[in-house]
């Protein structure tokens, strides 16, 4: 193996799949008694996950089951896998209690018990979104939209709920609900496996929109119900059912009458009742509300509102005195609270920068553990903070960006770190100030220097505005001359609730960044205003007018290239996919003398075409805001286009439909404007499979190469 093989980038290093130093352990979970660490990783190079044990009294690893080879999915899985963003195949998922592990592989339920092998359940086909409950012995799951549950031990399977025919759905998450509010179930048993709560959904009042499949042999239609920004959401009530008992029992709904909105995070609270947090359409405030599921009757526990908008929360960790520990967003950055039975609420962090997840309520020692941007909106730092509030105690200190998991006793921590120069590397640290602390996993030769890959430049520069700071990174061209200007390609996403420029190893492994620079152009990232992790005014800026400060924060950054990096103003090219494809469009539409040439990948062009739960969050509905959704369609601003513009997009792209692109070309053709088209016949948001992504990486950088 060469060490250096990326050195020169082809077109192939940018199809494979993993990436170098990509493979490193994910979903990673302390066994309840504190004695080994499960894990899911592949083999080096290969995309299968298999389920790895660490043993931490012996300090070993071993592969503990290994998945079978793949077949096909079904539709229901793949558009599960696509709402995840999940790209890797064999085991995607595992649970474990007592000595039976559950794991999730391609539409069954797999099984191992003990020291026994790994086998499939019998009569498991079309099995999705298991869940093992805690007695270990029996697993709920999702199959024909009807929620079942399966004995362990005597094989039988019976249905907890019944008469979903389409357009209704028992157990299964909306669309919304999965691709926008981070919620991808639609059922939750309880923790003494007494209840299941789940959620009914009724389409009958959303558009159904067609996709039709034409890449291969036959032709079919897909069908699927999607709220378009303005129109009808879906119908929905929770209900519950009891799991005992040889039958469905009838479900006892929700008798809570919330208006239009969306069910946002679901638990269960210690005391038996159902905890819902309810988020209205137009995304100013949510409520917590406690339901008891043997009435069906629900209290609202308390309200919390957002300017301009409300990011929904972690969760809640309940305590066992009856307090509550969540996060909130009323100061405008993310942080932790402590409340009270009776109301009372304790600020557990605070400060200008934002809490990004927490980690581990510890409560025999009265600390929590959690990861903040405190040192920089670039790191992820991890951190022991009083239950009662006060100092952050930082826990890991390398630059970088740091995972952490806590064990249930607060003894261990796997810290996952990764920088510009190496690739994440896996850790077992001590808590008790021991000094303890194992390597768990290293890819081999994932570094920068190892693999012959250059790190970016992090870079600082001011907003449009004068006055706000943002964050960027460079990525210096090879072999340019002293003295001479760089052509520059600018990488843009752009969009909200997503942040690119951190000091991690996927900024340098951006291999489409490196082979530019590899070829002597300048890239330039940047986290315009309006994206994310830099608190709710940051973000807010963009508020019911997209492509505005968006754009001018891009602009900005060219012209600060141009005088502190020797970029060349006169060849300025830009690419990105999704909002970035969006954004490709109306930077070289609003700021045609700026940007050259563009290559836009999957773009939404009208926000009116796009889904509810995002795009109102953000921009309010069509009928409030009909001047902000006019100036945010890039059909407006067609006429203004002079560069050359490759449109690059998926045909069977459930999440920004093709109908995207084929508007826009509508009026290309009308204003008599050149343009270049890829249409991927079978792919969806995220394409899939070497050659299709090894033909559109091709495109793209010969087209930018030519054209820029």
């Amino acid at each position: 193996m060469n060490p250096k093989r990326y050195e020169d980038i082809t077109f192939d290093h940018l199809a494979q799949f993993p990436k170098p130093g990509a493979v490193v352990p994910t979903q990673i979970q302390f066994a309840p008694d504190n004695q080994s660490v499960s894990y899911l990783l592949p083999q080096e190079g290969s995309p299968a996950l298999q389920l790895w044990v660490y043993d931490l009294a012996r300090g070993e690893s071993h592969i503990e089951a290994a998945p079978p080879a793949a077949g096909q999915y079904s539709l229901e899985e793949e558009l599960q896998r696509e709402r995840a963003r999940m790209m890797w195949e064999g085991f995607t998922g595992y649970q474990h209690v007592g000595d039976t592990w559950l794991l999730r592989h391609q539409g069954a339920l797999w099984i191992k018990r003990g020291a026994g092998p790994v086998t499939r359940v019998d009569g498991s086909d079309g099995a999705t979104d298991p869940e093992l409950l805690a007695d270990g012995r029996r697993v709920v799951f999702v199959r024909h939209n009807d929620v079942e549950l399966l004995d362990l031990d005597t094989g039988a399977y019976r249905p907890l709920t019944t008469g979903a025919v389409s357009p209704v759905t028992h157990g299964v998450a909306e669309f919304a609900a999965e691709e926008e509010l981070g919620r991808r179930r639609g059922y939750w048993p309880s923790p003494n496996g007494a209840w299941l709560a789940f959620e009914e959904v009724d389409s009958t009042d959303v558009p159904c929109y067609p996709i039709t499949h034409q890449g291969g042999d036959d032709v079919w239609l897909e069908e699927v119900a999607y709220p378009f920004a303005g129109r009808a959401n879906v119908r929905w009530r929770l209900g519950f059912v009891t799991m005992d008992g040889d039958s469905a029992a009838a479900p006892r709904w929700v008798g809570v009458d919330w208006p239009d909105g969306y069910i946002g995070r679901v638990q269960w609270t210690p005391a038996g009742e159902l905890a819902v947090l309810f988020l209205p359409r137009d995304n100013r405030s949510f409520e917590w509300w406690r339901i008891d599921p043997t009435t069906g009757h629900g209290q609202l526990w308390w309200r919390e509102t957002g300017d301009p908008w409300v990011n929904l929360p972690h969760g809640l960790v309940f305590l066992e005195g009856g307090d509550v520990v969540y996060d909130s967003e009323e100061t405008g950055f993310r942080h932790l609270y402590r409340r009270s039975g009776d109301g009372q609420v304790t600020a557990l962090t605070s400060g200008a920068f934002v809490v990004t997840e927490l980690n581990r309520v510890d409560e025999k020692r009265q600390v929590l553990y959690c990861t903040a941007t405190k040192a920089s909106p670039t790191e992820r730092q991890v951190y022991r903070v009083s239950l009662a509030g006060g100092e952050m105690t930082p826990i890991t200190t390398e630059a970088g960006i740091h995972t952490a998991v806590v064990s249930p006793d607060g003894t261990w921590m796997v810290d996952q770190v990764s920088t510009r120069q190496h690739a994440p590397e896996t850790y077992l640290v001590s808590l008790e100030d021991t000094g303890d602390r194992r390597l768990l996993h290293r890819p081999p030769d994932a570094t920068a220097e190892a693999l012959g890959l250059t790190p970016p430049e992090l870079v600082t520069l001011t907003a449009a505005d004068g006055e706000t700071t943002l964050y960027g990174a460079v990525y210096h061209p090879k072999g340019r001359p002293a003295g001479h200007k760089a052509p520059v390609v600018v990488s843009v996403y752009g969009g909200t609730h997503a942040q690119t420029v951190t000091d991690s190893w996927m900024l340098t492994l951006d291999l489409q960044a490196q082979y530019l620079a590899q070829n002597g152009y300048l890239v330039f990232k940047l986290d315009n205003r309006g994206m994310y992790n830099r608190g709710s005014r940051f973000e807010g800026a963009l508020h019911r007018r997209f492509a505005t400060v968006e754009v001018a924060d891009q602009v900005a950054g060219v012209r600060w290239l141009v005088e502190h990096h020797g970029a060349d103003p006169e060849r300025v090219g830009v690419t990105g996919w999704s909002y970035g494809g969006y954004m490709t469009l109306m930077l070289m539409m609003q700021a045609p003398d700026v940007y050259r040439a563009g290559v836009a990948g999957a773009p939404v062009t009208d926000f009116r075409g796009y889904d509810t739960a995002y795009t109102e969050r953000y921009m309010d509905t069509p009928q409030d805001n009909p001047d902000g959704y006019r100036h945010a369609t890039v059909m407006e601003h067609v006429a203004n286009l002079k560069g050359d513009l490759l449109i690059v997009h998926g045909m069977i792209d459930e999440n920004v439909h093709f109908r995207h692109t084929a508007r826009l070309i509508e009026a290309l053709i009308a204003a008599d404007k050149d343009f270049g088209l890829v249409a991927l016949p079978s792919s969806r948001h995220s394409a899939r499979g070497e050659a299709v992504n090894r033909y559109r990486a091709r495109r793209t950088l010969e087209y930018l190469m030519q054209h820029v």
